[in-house]
Parts: C-alpha cells; sequence; structure tokens
C-alpha cells in the first residue's frame, strides 16, 4: 500500500549497465545498473553525479540525451531519478559524491515528483501489439501513483480518469500527460519527466512492417507530455538516435540536444575516461593491463572527451583480466547490418580505408531521416555514417571545416567491421577471406589470382562500379583479417606510398606489400603486374616489416583480367 507520498517499492529498474571505477572497493559487475542497489551494494561506482548537476542548472526545460547503447545513460537517469524523487527523501545513496556537495540543490532533492518511463520493451512483433505494448506502459507507470486515487487535492473528474487507467479501462496514448497534471496538483510541485530508450519501439518497428504506426503513436505519447505541457517542470530523454526530423520533438519550445557530437558540458558523464581505467587498474593492482585495455575499448570520442567502452571494461575485469568483444556481443547487430546494406559504392571503399585503420572525411547531419515506402523503411545512405557513428562503432573528430573525420575506435569494434565486410565482398563470406588472405601469406600466386577473378565475376553488380573503380580498396577489403595481421591502405614505407601493407601484429610473422595498377584493353597485364613489382622493390615499401619476412606482389586489374607478380625479399 502505498503512502502519502507514493512509497510503493515498485520500482522500474533501468537496462543500463555502468559500473566501475571510484571509490575502495574493486568488486565489479555486468548485471547491477540499480543506482540504489549499486551503492547498497557496495560495488565501485565511477562518481558520474556531475550529471545531475549538469541537468538541473541547464536552463533548457526539454533535454535530448543521445549514447551509444550500454554507455551508462539508464544509470544516470536511475541516478537523477533518486536525487530527486520525493519517494526516496533520507536516502544515503549520494554520500561522499561529487553532488553531495552541492547544496545549491537541497530545496529539490527528494522534493520532485518523478515519472520514470522506459520504452526498451515497447515492441511487438505486429502492430496491434505494439499498441498493446504501449498501452501497458502508461498503465504501469500510473499504477505506480495510485495514491492518487485517495488525494483529497484532485477533483473527482481526475480520480475518476486515474482509476480508468489503474483499472484497464480502455487507457489512451496521452494519459501520461493526464498523469503529469495531477501530480502537479496533488503536490503542488511540477513534476520531472524521465524517458529512457525514447526511440526503441520505432527501431524494433523498422523491418516488421508496421513502421508508421509505431511512429505515429511514439509521436502522439511525447507531443502530449512535451509540447506546451505547462505542468510539467523538466523533462529529460535519452536514446542512441536524434531522430529530430521525424517531428517528434517539433514544436517543442526550448529543447536542448546533447549527442556524441556535442562538444558539451555532458561530454564526461558517459563511458570512462582514461583516469577512471587507469584508477581501476591501479586498484585492482594490475597498472600494466592499462595498454591492453586502451587497445580493445578506448578511441570513443563524446565531443572533445576521449572514453572507454564502460560495458567492455567492466567485463575485461569481471572476466579476469581476458580482453574479449563484450560490447559487441552484447547487443544485436541488425541494425549495423541494415545500415552496411544500403551503403553506396563510395561508402564502401571509404570502409576499406577504416580497416585499415586510417581516417575518412565525412559531412553529417546527426539529425536522422527515416524515409518510408509504405510501412517499410528506407534509409537514406547519406544518413549512414551519422547513424553508425551515433551507435558506437565509428569515432568522429570534428574537422575546421565542419566536416568529421571517422575512425574505428578499436580493435573489439574493427572485429565487427571485419566480420560484416567479409559477407560485402563475396558471397562466400569469411571461408574466401581466409582463403584469399592465406593464398597471399602463402606466396600461392595462382591461388591470389582465382579469388580476385571470383570476385570479379560474381560479386559486383555489373550496372555499377566494380572492383576495377578502385582496386586496392577492395583488395584491402578481401584480404582483411583480425587475428593475425592488420591491413594499411596507402601505407608509408621506404622512399614512398604503398597500396596495401598486411602487417603481421606478432612481428616474428610474415608479411606482405601489394602494389595494384589499373589495366586497359590495350595493355600487356603480365608486364604491368610486372613493373608494379619493381616499384615496390625500387621504393623499398617493405621496409615498414623490416627484420620480417615480406613477401611482395605486383598486381594488374581491369577489363575483367587479372595478373599477379610475386617476389620474396626481407
Amino acid at each position: 500500500m502505498a503512502d502519502e507520498e507514493g512509497r510503493d517499492g515498485n520500482d522500474i529498474i533501468p537496462g543500463d549497465v555502468f559500473v566501475i571505477g571510484g571509490g575502495d572497493d574493486t568488486r565489479v559487475s555486468v548485471t547491477e545498473c540499480n543506482f540504489s542497489v549499486l551503492r547498497d551494494d557496495g560495488l565501485a561506482y565511477a562518481d558520474k553525479s556531475r550529471f545531475v548537476d549538469r541537468v538541473l542548472s541547464n536552463p533548457a526545460r526539454v533535454l535530448l540525451i543521445t549514447r551509444p547503447r550500454r554507455f551508462g545513460k539508464s544509470l544516470n537517469l536511475s541516478m537523477l531519478r533518486y536525487f530527486l524523487d520525493l519517494r526516496y527523501r533520507g536516502n544515503h545513496w549520494f554520500d561522499g559524491l561529487e553532488i553531495d556537495t552541492h547544496h545549491e540543490y537541497d530545496d529539490v532533492r527528494n522534493a520532485v515528483p518523478v515519472v520514470y518511463i522506459d520504452l526498451k520493451d515497447v515492441r511487438g512483433m505486429t502492430s496491434s501489439e505494439n499498441q498493446r505494448a504501449f498501452e501497458k506502459m502508461i498503465m504501469h507507470t500510473v499504477n505506480g501513483f495510485r495514491y492518487l486515487l485517495d488525494s483529497d487535492r484532485l477533483d473527482d473528474f481526475m480520480r475518476g480518469e486515474v482509476d480508468r487507467v489503474i483499472n484497464r479501462r480502455l487507457p489512451d496514448l496521452d494519459d501520461l500527460s493526464l498523469l503529469i497534471e495531477c501530480l502537479h496538483a496533488h503536490h503542488g510541485v511540477r513534476p520531472v519527466l524521465l524517458i529512457d530508450e525514447y526511440e526503441a519501439p520505432v527501431l524494433f518497428a523498422m523491418d516488421r512492417g508496421y513502421f508508421s504506426d509505431a511512429m505515429d503513436r511514439l509521436r502522439t505519447v511525447l507531443s502530449s507530455l512535451l509540447k506546451n505541457n505547462e505542468h510539467l517542470g523538466k523533462a529529460v530523454i535519452t536514446g542512441v538516435l536524434q531522430m529530430a526530423k521525424e517531428g517528434m520533438f517539433s514544436g517543442v519550445n526550448n529543447l536542448y540536444v546533447s549527442s556524441v557530437f556535442s562538444d558539451d558540458e555532458f561530454s564526461d558523464c558517459f563511458g570512462l575516461t582514461e583516469a577512471e581505467v587507469s584508477g581501476l587498474c591501479e586498484k585492482a593492482g594490475c597498472p600494466e593491463r592499462l595498454d591492453e585495455i586502451r587497445a580493445h575499448y578506448d578511441g570513443y570520442r563524446f565531443g572533445d572527451t576521449e572514453v572507454y567502452s564502460p560495458y567492455s571494461v567492466i567485463c575485461y575485469f569481471q572476466y579476469n583480466t581476458r580482453p574479449d568483444s563484450y560490447w559487441v556481443a552484447s547487443g544485436s547487430d541488425e541494425q549495423i547490418g541494415r545500415m552496411l546494406n544500403v551503403a553506396d559504392r563510395h561508402a564502401r571503399e571509404q570502409l576499406a580505408v577504416l580497416l585499415s585503420g586510417g581516417t575518412v572525411d565525412a559531412r553529417i547531419d546527426s539529425r536522422l531521416s527515416f524515409p518510408r515506402s509504405g510501412d517499410v523503411l528506407e534509409m537514406d545512405p547519406e544518413d549512414v555514417p551519422a547513424y553508425i557513428v551515433q551507435a558506437g562503432y565509428l569515432t568522429a573528430t570534428r574537422n575546421p571545416d565542419g566536416t568529421y573525420a571517422l575512425r574505428v575506435p578499436n580493435r573489439e569494434v574493427m572485429d565487427l567491421f571485419g566480420r560484416k565486410v567479409r559477407r560485402w565482398f563475396t558471397p562466400r563470406g569469411w571461408d574466401h577471406m581466409n582463403a584469399f588472405t592465406s593464398a597471399v601469406l602463402s606466396g600461392d600466386v595462382a591461388a591470389v589470382r582465382e579469388e580476385i577473378e571470383k570476385v570479379l565475376e560474381v560479386s559486383f553488380n555489373p550496372r555499377s562500379e566494380s572492383l576495377e573503380s578502385a582496386p586496392h580498396m577492395f583488395i584491402a577489403g578481401m584480404m582483411w583479417t583480425q587475428s593475425t595481421h592488420r591491413v594499411k591502405v596507402e601505407l608509408h614505407s621506404g622512399d614512398g606510398i604503398a597500396d596495401i601493407g598486411l602487417v603481421p601484429w606478432d612481428r616474428s610473422g610474415r608479411g606482405a606489400i601489394v602494389e595494384i595498377k589499373k589495366i586497359s584493353e590495350r595493355d600487356d597485364a603480365d608486364e604491368v603486374a610486372g613493373k608494379a613489382l619493381a616499384q615496390v622493390r625500387e621504393k623499398e615499401y617493405a621496409w615498414f616489416a623490416r627484420g620480417s619476412e615480406v613477401l611482395s606482389y605486383g598486381i594488374a586489374v581491369g577489363g575483367g583480367r587479372v595478373a599477379v607478380r610475386m617476389a620474396e625479399g626481407d
């Protein structure tokens, strides 16, 4: 039974993970994500309570904060909830944290009604199931404030409306705005609204035939809550993507957006900083592990702040300091696969550069658009880079001219891209990639030529530009492998720039250098391949692997023809 302030013990547990760093305890968990439980159990925690200060000091009435999945969004919302919600008055969870010293917030600390909504489970295989999921979410949220049924500060009509929703009599999509109004009337304080994973219902509906219906429902809910709602105090909304182009936030006055592209006060509130990871290594007694952690899980950039993947770092320590693809494996790569599938030829060439460890420049509009053909999503290829960056699979650094330099953040994500791109470049996928790389490293010239010819024959639409338009990019993609070698496109070595270097992670392993020439119908393919091989020797491109064994290749491609020349050398 709820008391006057609504303490009914029916807490909504957020679904994100971020537990590490700070304090004296180095115990970590990849399962605990509720701020109060985290603090009660004494788990190690990176003090991100500055997030509370930065939300409350921001003059905007509605804040939309987007970050990749499992970077601490839900935990921060949970923390904000427990700091403000009047149902948790007198708690000890903020003792010793930075926000505890900010006495300017004493008048709102645990003195505000808070409505917390988690949309991650609002889904369904059909539109009708999605409708029921929205209704269930509304009923569950309103039920958490059933003490309003006994409020003498509400009139009979408002109490009747609350009763209608709680007792499952046809809840409407705008009933949450009714809840906000009732809480304001009962407490005399404008409520704070927290919405987690706001775009989840739409993303789930993408390929299930009811995208338009899901979008309309979400727009209805958000509009009723956010537009001209005089009873709302402040709203904080989190998600992965900024979908402002869809009109869900059009008409919302005083909207503040913080994304991975924003250099603002929220940049260090998500993810783990170098200092936090270094501190954890020290407390765990393994400072020598920092370089390994950095290679696998660092490389993200929020504004001007460099951060690590928190989920992967947590798993690394929980699973006996064993590096693995924890963040990548923790969620579905359905959406990233969809984005890559709609990428055009230029985007695929850029990915070959990214897989080599290089950077590419791109113009990015962070406000994603999702055009539709009926109820089927049609992703605009121009939005692919923005989507991939916001989802956490690429890092973007702003250039002076307004473009962004994109790169793969770390080895964990590089491995995922490698698997995806392997399927791209050839229908035979992984096996073909391994066969091609093995042929290059073993010096099997006939097999190298055969594998390239197969790609020319079957892997590309003959009506579009093919491998022959940028052969060094596509051959780099064919030979990509994470386990033993890394591929470097346009490798600076010796007296020039080689097209491709296949560099072993283990310096004692065998490497390869590849120079590629395009040929016309009039050219002698074998002669041109020989000239390419001579260029490798003359410019000493193999210098990058000094002390290791290197195979040098000259390859000529054009008009459906392939010629390969190879020489061994140190």
